[in-house]
């Protein structure tokens, strides 16, 4: 080829390829030229100008090719002065030029308004389909895959409208004859190379569009019938099999599958014919998976569509769709606090670095949370005052869903799946359900319950809520709220305000009963503050979830009953009686005026909804009772070892207890408990002569860990009493070894495997006196109940049992 000269190309002859590099322009002067781009195909004859896009150094965005034998001026397109010249050469090339460029914008337009026409046909129609499917997924109860992408499906892109106008106004020149154009543009080399480059730029925005729109085109068809396990065609013939195995005529899936069909070609037609796109040809897969169906094929068994969502948790997804507004709407949010909301949750999903503890980052998140509570407190109450709501209303409140689109289609998949299987399904105390009995486990084995129906909780398991659940209760009045970040349960933080004056004492009795109050207490007293704690990401916690939360798969990470009393249960195998209080026993009729027994109280697990790092003891008992339940605070979903986080925080359980029963005499020596002897222990430790110069500088470092914290301190030994001399490697001091086994002892299984090692033998020397003295005492006293001839309750037969057996 040889530039600034005429060239002669052979039919089928390639001028320029898509992508080629800036180089050259070609002007037909005899012949024919064809055009192709992904989206469009024109045919051009003598006069026309192509490749003009390169004058602006862009690479070429489409093919063009002889179409027959034509005769073709190839000049540099390095500069406007070649082509000047080259209309310089002959007048009549100018008026034709602008003509060839508005006949070829008009042809732009055409395909570009044939192709949205289709396409938006398309779209109602593939929409309309998709929601027959999931009406027979939900209405015949059978399983199927789900191709959220034509759930989510946009309509089809439009062309901006400034650039609308600008083609309407151009179309124009398409109006104007062909002499009138030679006449006119004659004389006016550079008012035609503005003419020529106008219309080219708005060409190059319609064939953007043309592209654009074909894309569209060919991800229905993929999404209808390619070939691959997440077509609609596919699923379709999956749900039919499924469908004959249950009894159930597929005759209207087989509907949607041969429409399916029927739209292929369609759309098969409208690429080949008015576009320069090769087909995608795959008929010969679409045959064989239709007539191995027909034939009673199952082909399911090695596809992914055998990985089936039930029809309840595919309503339950499909009805997700604008999860924020229905959050809104629901919760009646006022229309600023909305829009405020909403931007302000745009701001921090569009930061490049969401984990920056700068200060504008770290107001956003504030108000994220400020606005995140409030809406949170509002649809609360609307939910409890309604008694229902729809079930994006329970994903926010159990798991922080705030908008379907901040986490990936499958992960709202798994979080709805792993609702219907785990959430609904928690252990509760028999008090709060009418259901069935539940299996008691022995000590230190599973304590998991059914998932298949709920369970109430058994003397030895925790009762687990979830955080819509656990906040129903504090609505009803069946519990009272949790104490504060102050430490203040809600009767003291009421008297605290009417100390200070800053309520009456009206008001104070009218709020100590006022349902709504107590819940905005729960949630933003309580829920606000302990979210942050257990989340553990102090700094850069914000209040929902969002996709990059997640690091795997969620049922693993999901905290169900199941697997909190698992892991409880593998502590209380350990140490044995770190639920265990002495507690007053009266009972009149077998003549015990004043006994004291061990009673075993569980805890309760409420899931924050949040994915987290952190279990927390936020109280060690409800109220003043000492016998009444803690609460402890669990993330509804963890991938850190839950294990070892709820060992730390039930070291904190243990001091605390502790605290609570001896009151005032917590640290006081002479009064011999966990607290006042490991409290001396830190206090005194630098003149203790049981240790050793290089155990007390690491008790210093410990110390120091530890925050001179006490509590935590002693939750730093606590986890290596649990995690490592349980299994008999020694990692504490004598001192600290002696106090654990006294007051936190191990199993029975344990004392007897390592308690022939003299370490261990000389710690538990200390328990083993102090449980077998009051075991003989109590023996003694049951003696004499028997020689009255009274029945032993069954509370201090558990009581020498647990002195003597465990």
């Amino acid at each position: 080829m040889t530039i600034n000269s005429v060239n002669q190309f052979k039919t089928d002859e390639v001028l320029y390829s898509e992508g080629d590099a800036p180089g050259c322009i070609y002007m037909v002067l005899k012949g024919k030229v064809r055009v192709k781009g992904k989206g469009y195909a024109v045919t051009l004859g003598a006069g026309s100008l192509v490749g003009l896009e390169q004058l602006q150094e862009n690479a070429a965005a489409d093919q063009c090719y002889a179409l027959e034998e034509a005769s073709i001026y190839v000049l540099n397109a390095n500069s406007q002065k070649n082509l000047s010249a080259l209309l310089a050469s002959n007048k009549d090339y100018n008026g034709i030029s602008v003509f060839n460029h508005a006949y070829l914008l008009k042809e732009y337009e055409k395909q570009r308004r044939l192709l949205l026409q289709e396409a938006v046909a398309i779209y109602a129609e593939i929409k309309d389909l998709y929601d027959k499917y999931l009406y027979l997924v939900q209405s015949t109860g059978c399983k199927a895959g789900m191709i959220p992408e034509i759930g989510e499906l946009p309509e089809p892109p439009a062309c901006p409208q400034e650039d609308m106008l600008r083609v309407n106004c151009l179309l124009d020149y398409g109006k104007i004859p062909l002499d009138v154009m030679k006449a006119f543009y004659a004389p006016c080399r550079q008012v035609v190379i503005e003419a020529i480059m106008d219309l080219q730029s708005i060409e190059e925005k319609l064939q953007a569009s043309c592209n654009e729109l074909s894309d569209y085109l060919i991800h229905i068809f993929m999404l209808e019938v390619g070939d691959d396990t997440y077509s609609l065609f596919r699923n379709a013939l999956g749900l039919g099999i499924e469908m004959k195995h249950n009894g159930i005529s597929p005759v209207q899936v087989e509907e949607i599958a041969k429409a399916c069909i029927a739209r292929r070609n369609r759309i098969k037609k409208i690429i080949t014919e008015t576009t320069g796109r090769t087909w995608y040809d795959n008929d010969a897969e679409i045959r064989t998976l239709y007539e191995g169906y027909l034939s009673g094929e199952d082909f399911r068994a090695d596809d992914e569509a055998s990985n089936a969502t039930s029809g309840d948790v595919i309503m339950t997804v499909d009805s997700c769709k604008d999860t924020m507004q229905q959050l809104f709407d629901f919760g009646e949010f006022p229309e600023d606090k909305q829009a405020e909301l909403s931007a302000a949750v745009d701001e921090y999903m569009a930061l490049e670095d969401r984990e920056s503890t700068e200060e504008p980052v770290r107001k956003l998140r504030q108000k994220l949370a400020n606005l995140y509570y409030d809406l949170y407190y509002r649809v609360a109450v609307k939910y409890f005052e309604m008694g229902v709501g729809p079930a994006a209303v329970e994903l926010f409140m159990d798991f922080g869903l705030l908008s379907e689109k901040l986490i990936t289609h499958d992960e709202l998949v798994e979080l709805v799946s792993v609702k219907a299987k785990y959430a609904d399904r928690m252990t509760y105390p028999e008090s709060e359900v009418s259901a069935a009995s539940a299996t008691k486990s022995r000590r230190g084995r599973s304590a998991a319950k059914s998932v298949e129906a709920p369970s109430q909780a058994s003397s030895d398991t925790c009762a687990v809520y979830t955080m819509s659940r656990w906040l129903k209760l504090i609505y009803s009045g069946k519990k009272e709220p949790s104490r504060n970040s102050m430490g203040q349960d809600y009767s003291e933080m009421l008297r605290e305000m009417k100390k200070n004056g800053t309520i009456t004492e009206q008001v104070e009795k009218q709020l100590l009963t006022d349902r709504k109050r107590k819940l905005e207490h729960e949630i933003k007293e309580v829920l606000q503050a302990g979210n942050r704690v257990v989340n553990g990401q102090l700094s850069i916690f914000v209040p929902f979830i969002h996709s990059g939360m997640f690091m795997g798969n969620l049922e693993k990470a999901y905290c169900s009953a199941q697997r909190i009393n698992d892991e409880v249960a593998k502590v209380l195998s350990i140490d044995f009686s770190v639920f265990y209080r002495e507690s007053l026993y009266v009972n009149k009729a077998a003549g015990l005026e004043k006994e004291y027994v061990m009673k075993q109280v569980m805890p309760e697990f409420i899931l924050y909804p949040m994915v987290g790092q952190n279990v927390i003891m936020w109280q060690e008992i409800t109220g003043r009772k000492r016998d009444s339940e803690g609460r402890f605070f669990a993330p509804s979903f963890t991938y850190t070892d839950f294990f070892n986080i709820l060992v730390k925080a039930l070291g904190r359980y243990r001091w605390d207890l502790c605290k609570t029963i001896q009151g005032a005499n917590w640290n006081n020596i002479q009064v011999h408990s966990l607290t006042s002897e490991y409290s001396d222990y830190i206090q005194f430790y630098k003149k203790n002569h049981d240790l050793s110069d290089d155990r007390k500088e690491k008790i210093k470092l410990q110390i120091q860990r530890g925050r001179n914290n006490l509590r935590e301190i002693f939750t730093l030994d606590y986890e290596v009493w649990i995690r490592n001399e349980a299994t008999g490697s020694v990692k504490l001091n004598k001192v600290v070894r002696e106090m654990l086994a006294t007051y936190c002892p191990f199993a029975a299984e344990i004392r007897k495997r390592i308690g022939t090692q003299p370490l261990y033998e000389e710690a538990f020397a200390r328990d083993i006196r102090e449980r077998g003295k009051k075991g003989r005492e109590l023996q003694l006293r049951l003696k004499g109940l028997e020689t009255k001839g009274a029945d032993i309750p069954e509370e201090l037969k558990e009581t020498l049992k647990f002195y003597r057996e465990m």
